[in-house]
């Protein structure tokens, strides 16, 4: 529904490939979204620091569980998955960055 020129994207993607690209455009998605979602500042960033929290959980140890939160899991798998398609915990700080940045707009 969301982003739908990024994920026809994926899908020319070799297979092993697609799900974790995929998991990173819905964090894109996800993170975006906070921003558009409410005209209350203050809730757009609550919303974005339960991301920032996410990625810390998703990038943490393989075996911990990631929040109840479908983005969340496939995040968790992407960051781990051993696959060539993984994207790798290495990773997190793009992550971090990118919810930084929607941080500091939501905060002006």
């Amino acid at each position: 529904q969301h982003d739908y020129e990024s994920y026809l994207c994926t899908l020319a993607l070799p297979k092993e490939r697609r799900l974790p690209a995929m998991a990173l455009r819905a964090f894109n998605v996800e993170t975006a979204q906070a921003l558009g979602a409410t005209k209350e500042p203050h809730l757009a960033l609550m919303r974005l620091r339960w991301w920032k929290d996410a990625v810390a959980s998703a990038a943490g140890r393989p075996d911990a569980v990631p929040p109840s939160h479908p983005v969340a899991i496939a995040l968790h798998s992407a960051l781990h998955a051993s696959t060539p398609g993984g994207v790798g915990a290495r990773h997190k700080r793009w992550l971090d960055a990118l919810v930084d940045a929607r941080i500091k707009d939501a905060e002006h």
